[in-house]
């Protein structure tokens, strides 16, 4: 009974992959000019296929060849490696800002190339130097996603207003879902049956679709964003020099405005600038305001802005203007007359589920609960 199951299960996994690599080969050029988006459409069409290749793998356990001769069998365990440097460049274009280099999407795929050795050699210990990459391999890739998913929050904070379609916590637990697929996978290699056979099976139908869902919901959410900075790169404005900042031109006289320099530090003469650019202008309801969009404004140097930003208010930029944000709902939600429903569109969130979730990190409760207490007051 198992054998059919396991059988079903296969040919279920080998109708899906294919559908998901065609999904995503498919509407490469049709939705997007961002190279970026490109590359993560087609790293996982040819992940899919991948999969699908190892599922098919799995039939040739139907011919009594796989079992007489043990190059066939090297071969089909060989074609699973390749998913691993393949999850690998996924995750690491996932994690960095412009698009990877060509030596950075080959050298993955050094050590999975080298391991093919073990094909021409007749070794005993075949299936332990075989477990022991996969599993060196694995905690590396684990390790370097950890440390990849902490730069990139670091990063996002620093330009960006609004975290949503570039969240990292969906990235982790794929990491952990996909180490215990290969962990099983391992099972697998060594336990051959029915039984086993099926259980890996079921867990590749969940896996797969369920990762290439939240992979499809990012790169849609990133097109539709449309950020520049992401597809051609940083926009460099050199306002600033030696840590100068220049002011625009008021209708004070340029003795008072250099008084005016010379009295205030460098901290104080930034905020009055940044309130004067950010807060009198209520800039910070522009939907995904980025810190290349506040540099322009203030006409500083994107990298001078983190560094005086950090230094004046000890917030990163996401922390900055969701504060304001969270001041300015904060004022709508006092006044009974303004819709519920208007809020997030008016503080400059373009996702709901974004701004329910900074209010409930701020003050501890929904914005409907908040306006309740304010009236009651």
């Amino acid at each position: 009974m198992f054998t059919h199951i396991a059988d079903s299960l296969c040919g279920a996994c080998i109708i899906t992959c294919l559908f998901l690599a065609a999904h995503f080969q498919i509407t490469t050029d049709d939705y997007t000019q961002c190279r970026k988006e490109i590359v993560l459409r087609r790293l996982t069409s040819i992940l899919m296929f991948t999969v699908c290749c190892c599922a098919l793998s799995y039939c040739l356990s139907w011919f009594p060849i796989y079992f007489t001769h043990p190059a066939p069998r090297k071969v089909s365990v060989m074609l699973c490696l390749w998913v691993l440097p393949e999850l690998y460049l996924i995750i690491t274009e996932l994690t960095k800002r412009k698009p990877i280099t060509k030596v950075i999407g080959v050298l993955p795929f050094v050590p999975v190339a080298l391991m093919h050795v073990l094909i021409f050699i007749d070794t005993p210990y075949f299936e332990h130097i075989y477990a022991a990459f996969v599993a060196l391999y694995m905690a590396f890739n684990i390790i370097m996603t950890f440390v990849s998913v902490h730069y990139y929050k670091a990063f996002v904070r620093e330009n960006y207003s609004e975290d949503y379609g570039r969240e990292t916590s969906w990235i982790i637990r794929a990491v952990v879902l996909i180490g215990i697929l290969f962990t099983v996978w391992l099972g697998f290699f060594f336990f051959e049956g029915p039984v086993f056979t099926t259980i890996f099976m079921f867990i590749n139908l969940i896996v797969w679709p369920l990762g290439c869902f939240n992979m499809a919901k990012v790169i849609q959410v990133r097109e539709s964003m449309r950020d520049d900075s992401v597809c051609v790169g940083e926009p460099e404005n050199e306002h600033v020099v030696n840590d100068k900042i220049e002011l625009n031109p008021t209708s004070e006289s340029a003795a008072e405005a250099v008084e005016e320099v010379r009295e205030l530090s460098k901290d104080e003469l930034f905020l009055k600038r940044l309130k004067e650019v950010c807060e009198d202008t209520k800039l910070y309801t522009t939907e995904d305001l980025t810190r290349e969009d506040l540099s322009r404004a203030m006409m500083l140097n994107h990298s001078y802005l983190t560094r005086r930003l950090k230094s004046a208010t000890g917030k990163t930029f996401y922390e900055y203007i969701n504060s304001l944000r969270m001041q300015y709902a904060e004022e709508l939600l006092r006044d009974p007359n303004f819709p519920l429903d208007a809020i997030p569109l008016e503080v400059g969130y373009r996702h709901r589920s974004t701004y329910y979730r900074v209010f409930g990190e701020k003050f501890g409760c929904t914005p409907t609960e908040y306006r309740a207490k304010v009236l009651a007051k």
